[in-house]
């Protein structure tokens, strides 16, 4: 008898109708192919494995495309087993341990970090979800974001990763400057949250020109300074770079000058570093003269790399 390997999508809306594959060793092609999601029979379709999931069912070499019928269970998330007979006789289906198919009701992302990032795309977003729309961790296996124009001209469906039971997290494709996307969470890449969803601004690139005011600071203390340039955006993740440690950024209401803070850096602490005993993040990298870089993201992941603006450590007299 043919051997079911895994099903996919493996959850759907309450209200049924998703398309799920039965992945198997040994499926073929009959007119009578049936399903039982729970108590529930319907015709199945046979079909080949397509690239794009091979890796995921490996022993598999065949298919059976389903429909998910309304939720058959309470409460939700619940499961039924998923079952296939090719000859649509009640004896035959198999397998005896099925896997199960789940029904959840809406996921509806409640907010997103950041909100803005480079029109290059690769911004990690982290979406957050209702305390009541839990997701139970590994129990999707194809948790998906859908980015949508505001015009619905253009949509592209990518991976989530899911960081806990209410949050997940994606990568912002390319988009173009001065516009925005619609982000939606989905459990199995075919359903998403109905509604407006996240919106994501794609922020023109920001430049860095300098510092105004005070460009020295004591290494014994920390020093806040005024970056200048353009296109800066305050968002919940703007932040500075000096050297190489990482800190939030207040961006001024005029969007040419944002506040940014210039951390205590102890004369042994710049040695450790420079034995690799603190690690990058920590403490800023510096020139011998005591010199830093200091630069700017918007979305707190993507900072400028022109070293326009630099920030002097001193050691004051003992």
């Amino acid at each position: 008898p043919p051997k079911v390997r895994g099903v996919s999508p493996n959850i759907g809306l309450r209200a049924g109708g998703a398309s799920v594959t039965v992945f198997a060793q040994g499926f073929y092609d009959k007119p009578e192919i049936k399903c039982r999601i729970g108590e529930v029979v319907s015709d199945g379709i046979y079909t080949h494995i397509p690239e794009s999931v091979v890796h995921r069912f490996p022993n598999a070499d065949s298919a059976v495309v389903c429909m998910a019928p309304a939720a058959l269970c309470t409460p939700l998330p619940c499961s039924v087993p998923v079952k296939v007979s090719i000859n649509g006789r009640e004896e035959e289906f198999h397998p005896d341990d099925p896997p199960q198919f789940y029904w959840h009701d809406p996921i509806a992302a409640v907010g997103m970090e950041p909100t803005a990032g480079p029109a290059s795309g690769g911004t990690l977003v982290d979406l957050t979800v209702r305390e009541i729309d839990q997701i139970p961790l590994g129990l999707s296996n194809l948790v998906s974001c859908s980015f949508t124009s505001n015009n619905d001209d253009f949509y592209i469906i990518l991976p989530a990763f899911q960081t806990g039971p209410l949050q997940a997290s994606c990568l912002v494709p390319a988009g173009t400057q001065g516009f925005t996307m619609q982000v939606r969470l989905s459990l199995n890449g075919i359903e998403f949250e109905p509604g407006a969803g996240q919106i994501f601004y794609y922020a023109f690139l920001p430049e860095v020109t300098g510092i105004f005011g005070l460009k020295v600071g004591p290494e014994e203390s920390a020093t806040t300074i005024t970056v200048t340039g353009s296109n800066f955006l305050q968002t919940t993740r703007s932040a500075c770079k000096v050297g190489n440690f990482t800190s939030p950024a207040v961006v001024n209401a005029d969007s040419e000058s944002v506040k940014c803070f210039a951390p205590q850096m102890s004369s042994r602490r710049i040695s450790e570093q420079a034995k690799g005993l603190v690690g990058e993040g920590k403490i800023p990298a510096r020139g011998d003269d005591g010199q830093v870089c200091v630069e700017y993201a918007t979305d707190g992941q993507h900072f400028t790399t022109t070293c326009l603006a630099t920030f002097t450590y001193y050691t004051s007299p003992s």
